[in-house]
């Protein structure tokens, strides 16, 4: 089956990694001249800054008008950014040849290619066995990338809202269909494509980033000179830097949803770890033993893993609010939707990858190295606004750890202070003219910071969730305080004072968020009701301060490491009388970077504590979602090259034998437990839910002389059966189609999934569509709130504008501006097909200019037959299979009343 597969769709993987190779051959010039800190001038990274630069030159240029939406406008593109690094490349200094940097970096580029080649295909395989691009929130990512694919002009057009942009962060749904549309795959298969291309992406750059910093062990400033480690242990925490960051989870499985699905544990257990959708006893019976059999466990068991948090009132139960989302990226891939926070994430760690080269390059960045900063990290208020902060503070941060580092002292000096606001000026200047004409065009639901007064973090949540950075980052930190206590340089004070700055900051960010939310007059009412309805200021004030006070361990770990982690990035210094003079600086780069980094993550994981950023939900939901990815990720990076510092940084303070044998034997024992998770769930993805049939409204309905679906049971020969909530659609040998669910009959692997969202005939439909409609011409289909395949469709799967699609979704990316941008569309669209009346039908699609009317499987389910007859009469069919039609528009049509 898989050779059969790779004969068939093999060259789809062939084309994506040419492509993605070629766009890093063009920026090798780049990394040559910009990344000479980097012990292998970051050629590790070089994929990514290539698709990042390409799609950045073709953007600017297309948004311009300069450049058309074609595959010709993209090669010139790649064209202009490989001759201009050349060109900068060519006026290097003492640049290294290529021969220089093949004998110096062959085993970190072999072991680099390998690893992108396998994660490339086996992710593609992956995908191969489960094309799901119909649940969830895929279909909406899918309508990006097929109308950006389809869009005559950019700003792209927004197809489920026609005659309107994009009003979202979509440069890497731009990069995914820029890649879709040079492959020559269709839009559907381009989507699978493009979460393989991210997910080894993601691998290698991690991997790069780790291997930088373990080999590049640039002493202290008493020792200024670059010195490398040997490879071995660069690769090998490399790739341990590829497992924590892309396969490590969190802790639910083993203490939660394993014993869970094995009806183990108590109703007292399961409510001290308080996780969502889990708590009092398991409703399976007690069983002797543990099972790690997915297939006798609960649908989409491995959901859960992304709802650890849970928000609790004021009375100690479970909130009405939207709960919090805590995704990471083995859950992501694991869950296949292409949401921005995925997109960004190879360029994420490319951006770290960049802040250690500002570190490592021991100069200060010139007008052209920020200029590249600007356009490579600030890339993040396009492809993912929240994660800009982040990153931008990782730039900044070690620029100011490279001065501290060159000073004697160990302090940032006036001059030092007024540089880095140069540099950050310079920054924030290029990064506002590179994607200026994408934040003029944006328009979003934030409506400013929000103090979180209710919801605290549970800290046995966050021990779940964090678990295993909380354990090798602390023993990291424990180490980092022994080596500062040795050479008498922990500034406990000033990591004091940092500490209850951090803590005071939040708080009076809090509290002057509440004075504006109390100054809305709206907001006021909205609170004293609330208020009202929990017994007054009396009863909620005192409820208040006991939740802060039960909740406090989460902020105070994350204020002790804050403590730490200032302490030992600023030593104390000498007193005039001591006797003993001691170095400012015991630290490594790498490993004041790694600091660094813990820092960044404490701040985003202390940020939702006390603030959230307002939206359309009004919780803290998608705060603690972003923010706590964002943790995830630096945090992986850190704990890789933690291992390396506890086991086997020898230049440095070596830890102490015990320490690190201790370590050593914890390390494989928390990989093995935090392991399970990603190996379970893709065998279940691959293996199990394609046969797992729910209870839901299944009933007898044959296929064929071989297949006969039983309520509760599938029973096949030879071929594979796929059952699905939402539904899942299919034709492929044999149609199956149920009431509430219909099975998909799979005889073979494909990553096409697009034939899986739909009925057979609505995707005929559909498809035909696509291929009559001229550009500019609209659509209109069914409307519905969300979270289904069927509506929409034309849109996503076809690539043509509809008047309404998912209208919350819509909400949500526009905000304020929704409303008047919406109109009356849904209620027109609703008239539009229920109405007999000709007349009052005409007014719509002249009113709107609609060119094709859809009438699908889901509009005869959605609106009465009655109101077809007049598109029967009066309007042209095309693209008719079954009962599945498109109805075009005409000139005569309208003229007749």
């Amino acid at each position: 089956m898989i050779v059969d597969w790779l004969l068939r769709e093999g060259s789809y993987i062939v084309s994506w990694w040419v492509l993605a190779t070629l766009a890093g051959a063009a920026a090798l010039p780049y990394c040559i001249r910009m990344l000479s800190g980097l012990p292998d001038h970051g050629i590790t990274l070089a994929r990514s800054l290539g698709v990042l630069l390409v799609a950045f030159v073709y953007w600017l240029l297309a948004s311009l008008g300069l450049l058309a939406n074609t595959t010709g406008g993209m090669v010139l593109a790649w064209a202009l950014v490989l001759v201009f690094g050349l060109m900068i490349a060519r006026s290097t200094v003492d640049r290294p040849s290529v021969g220089a940097l093949w004998r110096e970096n062959r085993p970190v580029i072999i072991a680099g290619e390998l690893l992108f080649a396998v994660l490339l295909v086996a992710f593609a395989l992956f995908r191969a066995y489960y094309p799901d691009t119909a649940t969830t929130e895929k279909p909406m990512d899918l309508m990006f990338i097929t109308s950006i694919m389809n869009s005559p002009v950019f700003p792209p057009l927004d197809n489920w809202l026609a005659g309107y942009a994009i009003s979202y962060y979509h440069f890497g749904y731009l990069m995914a269909a820029m890649l879709t549309m040079l492959s020559g795959v269709s839009n559907t298969v381009g989507y699978s494509m493009t979460l393989a291309l991210w997910f080894a992406m993601t691998g290698v750059n991690a991997f790069g980033v780790v291997y930088n910093l373990v080999r590049s062990q640039s002493s202290t400033p008493n020792h200024p000179e670059h010195v490398y480690q040997s490879r071995r242990s660069p690769l090998l925490f490399g790739g341990l830097g590829v497992v924590f960051v892309l396969f490590l989870s969190n802790l639910q499985l083993p203490l939660i949803e394993l014993p869970w699905q094995n009806g183990q544990g108590t109703a007292a257990y399961y409510n001290f770890w308080g996780t969502q959708d889990r708590f009092g006893d398991s409703p399976r019976p007690d069983n002797a033993t543990l099972s790690l059999d997915p297939s006798t466990w609960d649908y989409w068991w491995w959901f859960r893993a992304s709802r650890v948090l849970t928000d609790f009132g004021l009375d100690g139960g479970v909130s009405g609010t939207v709960q919090p989302i805590d995704e990471f990226p083995a859950f992501s891939f694991l869950l296949g939707d292409a949401h921005p926070h995925v997109l960004a994430l190879p360029f994420g760690l490319l951006a770290l990858g960049l802040a250690f080269n500002v570190l490592s390059a021991r100069r200060n960045p010139s007008i052209y190295d920020l200029v590249f900063y600007g356009v490579t990290i600030g890339s993040f208020v396009f492809l993912n606004t929240w994660d800009i902060l982040a990153y931008f503070g990782a730039f900044i941060g070690a620029d100011a750890l490279r001065r501290i580092m060159r000073n004697d002292s160990g302090r940032l000096n006036g001059v030092d202070l007024l540089s880095l606001f140069g540099d950050a000026l310079v920054f924030l200047v290029v990064t506002v003219a590179s994607y200026g004409l994408f934040l003029y065009s944006f328009r979003s639901q934030a409506g400013g910071i929000t103090a979180n007064v209710l919801f605290p973090t549970y800290f046995p949540n966050f021990v779940v969730m964090f678990g295993p950075f909380i354990v090798l980052l602390g023993t990291f930190l424990c180490l980092e305080i022994w080596r500062g206590r040795r050479t008498q340089s922990m500034n406990w004070r000033f990591g004091s004072y940092a500490g209850l700055l951090t803590l005071g900051s939040v708080l009076l960010l809090a509290l002057l968020a509440v004075v504006l939310y109390v100054l809305n007059p709206q907001a006021a009412g909205l609170t004293q009701n609330i208020v009202s309805a929990a017994g007054g200021w009396e009863e909620v004030i005192p409820r208040l301060v006991t939740q802060r006070l039960l909740f406090f361990p989460t902020t105070l770990l994350l204020l002790l490491a804050v403590v730490i982690i200032v302490a030992r990035l600023f030593p104390r210094l000498p007193w005039p009388g001591d006797k003993q003079q001691t170095n400012a600086i015991t630290y490594t780069r790498a490993g004041g970077f790694t600091l660094l980094l813990t820092g960044i993550g404490v701040v985003l994981a202390l940020a939702p504590e006390y603030l959230f950023l307002s939206d359309v939900f009004q919780t803290r939901i998608n705060t603690i979602f972003k923010f706590y990815y964002q943790t995830w990720a630096v945090w992986g990076i850190a704990s890789a090259y933690a291992c390396y510092s506890v086991l086997a940084d020898a230049r440095g303070q070596q830890a102490p034998r015990w320490v690190r044998y201790t370590f050593g034997a914890l390390l494989p024992a928390l990989l093995g437990v935090c392991l399970l998770y990603p190996v379970l769930g893709v065998y279940s993805r691959m293996m199990v839910e394609p046969y797992q049939v729910s209870q839901m409204a299944v009933r007898y309905w044959p296929v064929d002389d071989r297949v006969r679906v039983q309520e509760g049971q599938v029973v096949a020969a030879g071929d594979l059966l796929v059952a699905s909530d939402p539904p899942i659609y299919a034709q492929n040998e044999g149609i199956v189609q149920l009431v509430n669910e219909v099975l998909w009959v799979r005889a073979r692997l494909t990553m096409d999934g697009g034939r899986f969202m739909i009925p057979p005939d609505d995707y005929a439909m559909v498809r035909c569509l696509s291929a009559a409609a001229r550009p500019g011409e609209i659509a209109v289909e069914a409307e519905r709130h969300a979270y289904r395949p069927t509506y929409g469709r034309a849109a996503s799967i076809g690539g043509v504008p509809i008047l309404l699609g998912w209208e919350n979704h819509e909400n949500q990316w526009r905000g304020a501006t929704f409303p008047q941008a919406v109109g009356t569309r849904k209620d027109d669209i609703r008239r539009l097909y229920e109405s007999p009346d000709w007349t009052t039908a005409a007014e719509i699609i002249n009113r709107y200019g609609i060119d094709y009317v859809v009438y699908g499987q889901t509009e005869r389910g959605e609106y009465p037959v009655v109101g077809e007859q007049k598109f029967i009469d009066h309007l042209v069919p095309i693209c008719q299979f079954g009962d599945s039609v498109v109805y075009r528009v005409t000139p005569p049509a309208l003229w007749t009343r």
